[in-house]
């Protein structure tokens, strides 16, 4: 199932054993290399590094300065800027508009509350366009028609399908390589709580 709004629990007990966990884990003071302790393995892994995480996913502090991980959707990793969906049952993050942990011709798509849902998919069987077996590219719909992430032919010189950050649905963006990373913040200004519970940067359901 996916997870709703708000549903993650927030477990105060584990605060009470921070110091303990902090001498769990040795620390690099200002160093990208910093160990996060993970409490559903008792264990501490590199900071950004997928650790105990699902697939498409990494290990980031629960908070600023915090000692102790999570796991949430990797936005380093993935190009074009596509936003990704996190399945609770599958413990792993899938691009939008894929198929995901879907039933067959379906993909993943997210409400305007934030909710992912499963919907049909419109390109399902489009025989008509050969799609690549790149994992972040696939046919998605710009303007009514099934194109492949990351094709020129449907924009104008320099462009290329792809997604902006912040946006839900594809467009022709200015071709470059992969996106910078998002910063990530706990709920501030102009961000919404995701399905998981964590904060995502604010998107234009468009």
């Amino acid at each position: 199932m996916w997870y709703s709004i708000g549903d993650l629990l927030y477990f105060p007990t584990i605060l009470i054993f921070l110091k303990h966990i902090v001498e769990q884990c040795p620390q690099t003071n200002g160093s990208s290399s910093a160990l996060l302790f993970f409490p559903e393995t008792n264990e501490c892994y590199q900071k950004e590094s997928t650790g105990p995480c699902g697939k498409n996913m990494k290990l980031y502090p629960v908070k600023a300065n915090s000692n102790i991980g999570e796991c949430d959707c990797d936005r380093d990793g993935i190009r074009f800027s596509r936003m990704l969906l996190y399945h609770q049952k599958a413990n792993e993050c899938f691009l939008i508009f894929q198929q995901g942990p879907c039933k067959s011709g379906k993909w993943a798509d997210i409400t305007v509350e934030g909710t992912p849902i499963c919907k049909p998919n419109p390109c399902y069987n489009n025989t008509s366009i050969s799609s690549s077996l790149e994992p972040d590219k696939g046919l998605v719909l710009l303007n009514g028609t099934c194109v492949e992430v990351g094709a020129t032919s449907v924009c104008k010189i320099g462009y290329a399908v792809g997604f902006e950050v912040g946006k839900r649905l594809p467009r022709c963006i200015r071709s470059r390589g992969r996106s910078i990373a998002v910063p990530r913040t706990r709920c501030s200004p102009g961000t919404y709580r995701a399905v998981s519970g964590r904060c995502q940067p604010a998107f234009d359901f468009d």
